[in-house]
């Protein structure tokens, strides 16, 4: 309890939990939407402009799990930033509505993602079988939810 209660990460999420709070009971659900969207956009493009050069490095070589979550960091920040971007466009621009789009940023997320879930069990090209565990898992759950919303839309 003690690491906790130094660790800036920690007090960092209860700040963000605290401030959500406090603008949730200050502004209309139209106005805490707008900073949200805003807050994520900035700090997304923020991450881009931090991970990009790395990310480029480690795109090109690729075999090593810091390569992995670094490509898959960038890639997902870069994946928000755009579906952030395209989310307040349809929103806010009365007429767009191209579901493909918003669909193929999701994906993208969800790629992003697997490449941060195997980092940590990739050397020198070699995904270990832990990894494979949890992508099976990661399909799973993916599964199971498919058949609910399809299953709920249907009735």
């Amino acid at each position: 309890m003690k690491r906790l209660k130094t660790s800036i990460a920690a007090w960092s999420a209860l700040v963000a939990v605290l401030a959500f709070a406090l603008a949730s009971s200050l502004l209309p659900p139209d106005g805490v939407r707008n900073i949200s969207y805003a807050l994520v956009t900035g700090v997304t493009a923020a991450g881009i402009i931090r991970w990009l050069p790395d990310a480029l490095r480690a795109f090109r070589s690729g075999r090593a799990g810091a390569d992995f979550l670094m490509v898959g960091v960038c890639s997902l920040l870069t994946a928000l930033f755009f579906h952030r971007v395209w989310v307040m466009s349809i929103t806010y621009v009365p007429g767009i509505n191209l579901d493909l789009v918003t669909y193929f940023m999701v994906w993208m997320l969800a790629w992003a993602c697997s490449l941060i879930l195997v980092a940590p069990d990739v050397e020198d090209g070699v995904i270990r079988s832990r990894s494979f565990v949890l992508i099976g898992l990661a399909l799973f759950i993916a599964g199971v939810m498919s058949g609910i919303s399809i299953g709920l839309s249907l009735g």
